[in-house]
């Protein structure tokens, strides 16, 4: 089941409002696309989802088992 994502949150480092988005993020040379972020109408500091965040541990632990 995919989770769902709230398309606003509030910024943590300024108080402003933070939009959901979708880009690449890069991580450990490995290149997640359309991975969801939020980012500040403000400051434009990106925050992401712990969920996801662990989900991207899960995957890259599969893809290291793999290769």
């Amino acid at each position: 089941m995919k989770r769902t994502l709230d398309n606003e949150i509030t910024c943590m480092v300024c108080g402003g409002d933070a939009i959901l988005k979708y880009g690449d993020y890069e991580r450990n040379g490995i290149v997640h696309h359309d991975f969801p972020y939020w980012e500040c109408s403000q400051c434009g500091e990106k925050h992401y989802d712990i969920d996801m965040l662990i989900e991207l541990d899960e995957r890259e632990k599969k893809v290291k088992a793999t290769a």
